[in-house]
């Protein structure tokens, strides 16, 4: 269906709920849906033709410019940084689970073999941290590998089966 016939359709029906009368609560929970339909589609615009990448995929080289989460675009940054698109996915997870977030510090899988800590509740000690909650700070100075790599953990300690987040990379 063309999508300016659906947002003509949208439209129509929001005058059709104006001239009925309706509580204005009604008619704001309308707009609301509008609003991210509307945000929906210009995700679908701006993902179109460009190339997924999989979690199972070498990321030296990606610039990832933004990722759908559960069928939903989550974020988009244009400059394809993917630290920004990695932060983006945290930012989710945290609203998803906010406890299980602030736990994160605790796992293991978050510091390397080398004794590098990629997420914990001491900013000092990180490289370059980013606060993401009380007394949780990401690790932002890393290499794309290693983003991909925690965000395999992210999603393995969220119980999130990969195919329910979509990676878009720049052309």
């Amino acid at each position: 269906m063309d999508t300016h016939i659906v947002i003509r359709n949208l439209e129509k029906t929001r005058h059709e709920l104006e001239r009925h009368v309706v509580s204005d609560d009604l008619i704001s929970a309308w707009e609301k849906a509008c609003q991210e339909f509307n945000y929906q589609m210009e995700g679908i615009r701006l993902f179109a033709g460009k190339m997924e990448i999989g979690l199972d995929e070498d990321w030296t080289h990606a610039h990832p410019i933004g990722f759908i989460f559960h069928e939903k675009l989550c974020f988009w940054h244009s400059s394809g940084d993917a630290i920004k698109i990695y932060i983006g996915l945290a930012k989710k997870l945290k609203e998803r689970d906010e406890t299980l977030f602030k736990n994160l510090p605790d796992f293991k899988e978050f510091t390397s073999k080398r004794g590098n800590i990629y997420i914990t509740r001491d900013p000092f000690q990180l490289r370059k941290a980013k606060q993401l909650a009380k007394n949780v700070f990401f690790e932002t100075n890393l290499n794309n590998q290693l983003i991909r790599n925690n965000i395999v953990e992210l999603l393995r300690i969220y119980e999130i089966d990969h195919s329910n987040v979509h990676f878009y990379l720049q052309r």
